[in-house]
């Protein structure tokens, strides 16, 4: 009998890990804004948190998880009274199963619920419950030769089920969210030639204080400094498409060459040329 091979379609490859973890916030917690070149999750495992992607403004609750992108800004505020437990982990994704997950958040069923549960105890059989919590699950990655495998063979089929059939959460669509998603649009198209907060409050019809209070709400930093981050996420995007150095600093409007060199070395750590030896 002559035995005919059929190749895996593999959807999803997670080739790495950067964190592990399952914090617990009191109310009021107000997680600042960040960004970075790999996928986070956030999964609420109690409570609520209202959670800000880019120009998303989300409110989840238990059961729900909510995918980040690399170099998405993102942050969260705990508005559960009684406080919040989450399971926090990132990694670096690869595979078509990306276009499915990005920009998304759900609300997982039972079956879903199942792989994270799986990770969970994968998590709890390596741990001592009587310890004092460290938030480092990710350490012992280096000290249980399987764990890593078990947990991503669970994430794994959990992105796959969400991306087959996954119950996507909604937007939070008050006036305020609203407001604040316009905001990000307005910056996104003035990326070239830029924006004072002064122009940007007169565009959306608002005061500058408050507009300064929706992206310290939303954002967890001032109007001036998320401008700068989408910049910078955008140059790190287009130096990794091979653009040259010169050439980004003319598409964000930045003056010359060095300075934009200086505020991407500031903003990242890293110096653009950096950025084209990657690819």
């Amino acid at each position: 009998m002559i035995w005919k091979s059929y190749g895996i379609n593999e959807l999803v490859k997670i080739d790495s890990m950067y964190s592990l973890s399952t914090p617990i916030y009191e109310h009021g917690y107000n997680f600042a804004g960040e960004t970075h070149n790999f996928w986070e999750c956030v999964y609420v495992k109690r409570g609520s948190i209202e959670v800000s992607a880019d120009d998303r403004i989300l409110h989840l609750k238990a059961g729900q998880i909510v995918f980040h992108k690399p170099l998405e800004l993102h942050k969260f505020y705990v508005d559960s009274p009684d406080g919040t437990e989450l399971l926090i982990f990132s990694y670096d994704l690869v595979g078509d199963i990306q276009q499915s997950l990005a920009d998304r958040a759900f609300t997982l069923d039972e079956k879903q619920s199942v792989f994270i549960k799986g990770v969970e105890e994968c998590i709890d059989a390596q741990t001592d419950p009587n310890a004092l919590y460290t938030g480092r699950y990710i350490e012992l990655f280096e000290k249980v030769p399987n764990l890593s495998q078990k947990i991503v063979s669970y994430l794994k089929l959990l992105f796959l089920s969400l991306a087959e059939n996954g119950c996507r959460s909604e937007q939070i669509l008050s006036r305020e969210a609203k407001l604040f998603r316009d905001a990000i649009n307005y910056m996104n198209d003035s990326i070239s030639v830029g924006i004072s907060v002064n122009e940007l409050a007169e565009r959306l019809n608002i005061s500058t204080s408050t507009l300064k209070r929706l992206f310290d709400k939303y954002a967890g930093m001032s109007v001036h400094k998320y401008f700068t981050a989408i910049k910078m996420n955008t140059a790190t995007s287009l130096l990794s498409s091979g653009l040259s150095v010169g050439t980004v600093a003319e598409r964000l409007g930045f003056s010359s060459s060095a300075y934009f060199s200086a505020v991407f070395k500031r903003e990242t750590g890293k110096i653009p040329s950096a950025i084209n030896k990657e690819i």
